[in-house]
């Protein structure tokens, strides 16, 4: 059994591991960031597809997490910043490094 996910930056796909829990739950279970189930209950059943016109621009629509998510930076940047990159007002990182954190010293 697998530790943790396993995810191809190629393809941005996760092989989850196998969820151990002892609950069942109606509506299935609930979905981690990386889209593998967590022993959690959904409160309500997933949609059956996920439609991309529903998503803000920028977004795209996850098939993992049948969600609007941030496209990968890693697979659309070729930028290293050092410092991380900049985000949009939705979240998501843009191809845009941070600027260095500027650090305030106190005079005594």
């Amino acid at each position: 059994m697998k530790k943790g996910n396993s995810c191809n930056r190629i393809t941005d796909r996760c092989t989850c591991p196998e969820l151990q829990c002892g609950i069942s739950c109606e509506h299935g279970f609930q979905h981690s960031r990386y889209g593998c189930e967590i022993c959690r209950c959904r409160s309500e059943p997933m949609k059956p597809t996920c439609d991309i016109s529903e998503c803000p621009e920028g977004m795209v629509c996850s098939r993992l997490t049948n969600r609007c998510d941030c496209k990968n930076i890693d697979l659309i940047c070729r930028k290293w910043c050092s410092n991380g990159y900049k985000r949009d007002r939705l979240g998501c990182e843009l191809c845009e490094c941070r600027p260095p954190r500027k650090f305030v010293t106190r005079s005594q």
